[in-house]
């Protein structure tokens, strides 16, 4: 039995439907969409390169994924993993690009923004 199955979770508990030309429909699961964005995304000028982050997806509402990469020191930076709740996505203040988000429209197969947070100057 697999760690995953352990703690409860779906082995395969998403599928996801890509509309491509009207009335054609494309059955994905998770990891293969999440490769599609991965493949056709431009990160950032000030971002790290993408296996420089941990990547976390979610559907922030119907047919929208949100996702969160994030680079921390502690991180095994590289891991990819499907949120089945977006409300479990990370969050982070750091700036320096340390955090990117991505909104890509799963219907249309583009990216909606992929912007990096960077923290607000101190005014002092």
């Amino acid at each position: 039995m697999s760690s995953t199955a352990k703690r409860g979770a779906p082995l395969i508990g998403l599928v996801l439907l890509l509309l491509a030309g009207g009335c054609e429909k494309e059955i994905l699961l998770p990891e293969e969409v999440m490769g599609r964005i991965e493949k056709s995304l431009t990160l950032p000028e000030a971002a790290a390169p993408l296996n420089g982050y941990d990547r976390y997806y979610a559907f922030d509402k119907p047919g929208q994924i949100k996702a969160i990469y994030l680079r921390t020191d502690q991180s095994a930076a590289g891991k990819r993993i499907w949120l089945t709740d977006p409300a479990r996505l990370p969050i982070s203040l750091d700036g320096d690009c340390r955090f990117v988000t991505v909104f890509y429209e799963v219907p249309v197969d583009r990216f909606v923004s992929v912007t990096c947070y960077v923290a607000a100057e101190d005014p002092s």
